[in-house]
Formats: structure tokens, sequence, C-alpha cells
């Protein structure tokens, strides 16, 4: 089928017409860095009614093939899926915006729905499937209007849309943009290759109504992404009412007005003499940056920055006062790549009385502070076991003529502090020290005793000793006292005789202790004589009669008529010897301890 070409018009009368647009090319020329028509108050003037510079069905180019071809392609053609809508969004001054709906075609055996899309380029329409190659938007360079130069690198395409879908679920606008070379280059047959485009945009809109007609406008800003690697050249632009080409859902209807390509002039970090400007924000184009007492009037920073993006236009300029330095200021101008664009930047110096606050050294009891740095402020000092003052503290200066304010430590433990005010009354430096007593690792004795007899041949360090106790003895009880007055004495008494005493010495660090061991015997009896002695005749038990411990002989004479022999009861001075007796075995026989 045959492509019609649109006439566009303002006016009403062909000479006016011509004249327009001569009007508009030469202001489309003057701004090569937007797109023709971007605020869409120029339409054709016949059948077609379309915003100058896009397409849309209606001069598309229609190539079925089969019978019906011709048929089908005068129905899709001839639906129409936009309109000029008059008015323009919230704060626009415009008198026109377009509206794409989503269309049912019926005919020729068909029923379908098509979406309202409209492109800067040219339809091409193959096939009546959702998806397939053979219907695709293109760039026709050897036709004007069926192509957009571009040569410029836009950073992100704004544009105001409202937006209604029958289901917000599955029903998405979408809007393509494709910054390409020099190629007629095809959306969606050509997106996979990154060396026939520069940036593109793919968005899908989501609905902004509920119900018709939509009311509540929107401006999309949408960045480009720039993943390829042609020289930009062209741009090609597509929206539709729904996110396929052709297809979609009935009474889905997008509008959109005003579509501008943003061009960045933006930097994102400044540093002045290789520092970061603090608190840097893009947006915000006041800085302060101060200099220490002493700063040469005559010194001038280096300023370095980066802009956003490597297309922009920038100068640099230093503007002394009349104090040199202190209240001079360097402007940043920054001009887009489509010379519109702008932001100045502007850095203000100042020179600050001495910021200096810190400590040049700092001792206590006149002995430096170990480790002491003037940029480190708090320190732990560890007194020597025992220590009960706390230390006097003092402080020297880096800048000269300051006075410290030193608090003094009144306990221990305790902290002091150093307090440094600087030149300037406002920045200070607080040194905190914090003075902690040395636990004592004493663990030793000053003495042990026991029964309240000193452990002759004691030493502290001796760990071991033995005592014969007196015999008879039958318990013993050690005390002791510790080298340290807090250490702690932990005792383990013996339980009998002989036996062993342990004194387990903790102390004020309870990771040092010692053991004392005392081993206890008691001293044996030499008395072997018995206390008495005694014979067992039948179930009678006698003394034997004029008994002594110092007689060791004896005779007994038992009574007439005894028929058993007698055995022998002794019983030892000291229990605790040991008794071996031999009973006589004949009434002749001599029986006999020992």
């Amino acid at each position: 089928m045959k492509r019609r070409k649109s006439v566009w018009k303002k006016g009403m009368y062909k000479g006016i017409c011509c004249f327009i647009g001569l009007f508009v090319s030469v202001v489309l020329q003057a701004q090569p860095y937007q797109i023709s028509n971007a605020n869409l108050e120029y339409w054709s003037n016949d059948s077609l009614n379309l915003p100058y510079g896009w397409n849309s069905y209606g001069n598309s180019n229609c190539y079925f093939s089969g019978g019906m071809a011709h048929y089908i392609c005068d129905i899709i053609t001839n639906t129409s899926v936009h309109e000029r809508t008059v008015g323009c969004h919230p704060g626009g001054s415009g008198n026109s915006y377009v509206t794409l709906r989503t269309q049912n075609v019926a005919g020729g055996g068909i029923s379908m729905a098509v979406s309202g899309l409209i492109s800067t380029g040219s339809f091409n329409i193959g096939s009546i499937s959702v998806y397939t190659p053979k219907n695709y938007f293109a760039t026709e360079r050897s036709d004007t209007d069926f192509c957009q130069p571009l040569q410029a690198t836009p950073d992100s395409l704004y544009m105001w849309v409202k937006y209604y879908a029958f289901d917000d679920d599955t029903s998405k606008a979408r809007i393509v943009a494709y910054l390409h070379g020099d190629t007629d280059f095809q959306y969606m047959n050509h997106i996979r290759n990154k060396s026939l485009y520069t940036a593109y945009i793919n968005h899908l809109v989501t609905r902004t109504d509920t119900a018709l007609p939509a009311t509540h406008w929107t401006q999309l800003k949408m960045p480009f992404i720039y993943d390829g690697t042609a020289s930009p050249k062209y741009l090609l632009l597509y929206l539709s009412s729904d996110s396929c080409i052709l297809g979609g859902h009935l009474g889905n209807e997008l509008s959109f007005d005003d579509i501008q390509l943003i061009y960045s002039s933006w930097l994102t970090s400044i540093q002045v003499d290789s520092v970061p400007v603090q608190q840097f924000r893009k947006d915000s184009f006041n800085y302060k940056v101060s200099y220490p007492a002493g700063t040469s009037p005559q010194y001038i920073p280096t300023v370095t920055y980066c802009s956003e993006v490597a297309d922009v236009y920038d100068t640099v300029r230093f503007y002394p006062s009349a104090k040199g330095l202190d209240g001079a200021r360097t402007e940043i101008t920054v001009v887009g790549e489509d010379h519109i664009a702008r932001h100045t930047y502007t850095i203000h110096y100042e020179v600050l009385k001495s910021t200096n606050a810190k400590a040049s050294a700092i001792c206590y009891d006149s002995i430096p502070v170990s480790g002491f740095h003037p940029d480190s402020l708090q320190y732990d000092i560890v007194l020597p076991a025992g220590s009960r003052i706390p230390p006097i503290v003092t402080a020297t200066t880096q800048w000269p003529g300051l006075q410290a304010q030193i608090t003094q430590a009144d306990t221990l433990p305790g902290s002091a502090s150093v307090l440094i005010t600087a030149e300037d009354g406002k920045s200070q430096c607080r040194y905190t020290l914090y003075f902690t007593v040395a636990l004592s690792t004493d663990a030793t004795l000053s003495w042990i005793r026991y029964n309240q007899q000193p452990l002759t041949a004691f030493h502290k360090d001796s760990l071991h000793y033995s005592v014969t106790l007196p015999y008879g003895t039958t318990s013993v009880q050690v005390t002791a006292a510790p080298s340290w007055p807090t250490s702690q004495l932990r005792y383990q008494q013996p339980a009998r005789l002989p036996g062993e005493a342990k004194i387990t010495v903790l102390a004020e660090d309870s990771s040092f202790r010692r053991t004392y061991t005392v081993d206890f015997s008691v001293e044996k009896n030499s008395d072997a004589t018995l206390s008495r002695l005694g014979y067992r005749l039948a179930a009678t038990e006698d003394t034997v009669a004029g008994f002594s411990k110092d007689n060791y002989f004896y005779t007994v004479m038992l009574p007439e008529k005894s028929r058993q022999i007698p055995t022998l009861q002794p019983v030892a001075s000291d229990s605790n010897a040991l008794l071996k007796i031999r009973n006589a075995k004949t009434w002749d026989d001599t029986a006999m301890v020992w």
C-alpha cells in the first residue's frame, strides 16, 4: 500500500502555511539540540491530522501479503488512534497536546485491538501478530518526514504525560527513544546491536488516573542509557498507549505534551587545593573555604572540579579582594551542550585566626605521656601499684600564647582534662587522661604459723615445707599473712595427721597466684610397755597378779582341775603400738607378748 505523507499547517491558507513552514524551519535550525515541534503546536491540515514531525498508522508502510492484504491494510491505516486535544499541562503555555487511544479494528475476517501509537520515524506493518520483526519503527534518512536529525548527546528526556489504563496490573504505556548512528535504525530489530546506536530510553508508564477523562498530569524525567558505540546522528522516538506494537487493551489512553531534551550543566564535585569541598551538592551553588592564620594574602587557590558530563563549556575565574585571599572568590561557570543550560558555582575564601588548639606535650608529675600525639585526645595511664595521690598534669600548646585549662584528677582512679581554645575563640581540643592504679602482682606470704607456732626457716619465695609434730598431736591449724595487704588467702587444712596443708595466695591481679605447701608428720612413741596384762580362762578374764610394766616375767597358778589353756589379753601403753602374742599350747608351755 502506498504511504501517504501529511501536509502540516498552522493557518488556513496555503501561502501562510508556506511562510509558517519556513519560519519553523529557521527556528529548528537555530535549536539543533531539541526535536522539531517539541511543544506539539504545529499540526497537519489534512486527513492525517498529525503533529509536524510525527507519524502514525495513517502514513504507515503496510505491506501484508495475501489476497486480503490490501483490505487489511486499509482497515488498519484508516483507524484513528490519535487526536489533537486542546489544552496544556499545568504550568504550560501551549494550546494543544497529543492523545493516543487503543482502538478496536474489525473487518475482512479480523477483529483486534490496536494500540494508539506515534513516532518520529516510519511505521512499518507486515503482520497482524503482536510480536513479530515485521512490525517496526524506523528512521528513514532519505525522507525528512521520517527522520529526526540529532548529533548531540542529551542526558535525559523530559515529557509531560497523563495516562489511563483499563487494568493497571497488565496495562502499561511505553515511551521509547533511540539515539543512533548514520543508519536506518529499526525498533525493535536493531536494538541488540550496540554498534548501531549510542543511547536509549525504554520507559513503561503506569497509570495516573483510574477513570476517564484522565486529568492528572505528571512530568516524566527519563535518563538516557549510554551503552552503545555509534556516533549520534538521529533520534527515533516512539510512544504507545500500550506496551506492545499493535495489540493492547481497549480503553487505554495516553496524553503527552512538551518534550524536552535535557543537557547537563552540573558539577559533581569541586576540589580546592586537592581537598573536596565539604557538603557539596550539585544543586547548591555557594561554598566557603577557610584558610588558617598566616596564609599569604597573595596565595591563589587551585580549584579543580568534575562535570556531570564531558560535553560542557566551562570557565573558571578568580576574583581577589582588597585584602587579597581573605574575601576573594572563584567562579566556575558551566554551560550545557545546548548552550542554554547554565550554572555558576561560587567559592568564597576567608583567612581565619588560628584554629590550632592542639597540645605539643602533656605530662603528669613531670612524666611525658607515653605515645602522645596532638591528634589523639584520650590516654589511659596506669600508675604504679599502691599509688594513692593523683598526679599533677601540665601541658604546652603548639600555637604560642595559648593557655591550657587543666582540670586535675581528685581521686584514683580518676581523670584529668586539658582544654585548649584556639586563637579564633571557637576551635577547641580537649585531651582527657584516665588514671588507674596497677593491680599488685605480689602473691607471696610474709609468714606462716601452725598451731600458733611460727614456721621456722620460712622465706616468701620457698613454697614447700615439712614439719614434724610432737608425739600425741592429733590436729593442726595453719594461719598466714600476705605480703600485699589486699591479696586473698585460701586455706586447705589437713583433715588428719599425718597430712598436708595448702595456702593459696591470689594477688590483687588475680591472674597471679602462688600455693604454699606444709607437710605435717607426728613424732613416733618409743614406749613399748604394757599398761595391763590379763588372761582369759574359759569365760573368765583375770589380770596377772603383781603386774608391772617394767616386769617382764610372770608365773600364773591356775585353779585345780582347769581343763582349758588360758589366752593372753594384753593392753599396750601406746594405743598405736603393735602387739604380737604367742599363747601357750600346753599346760607347761610359756605364753609371750612382744
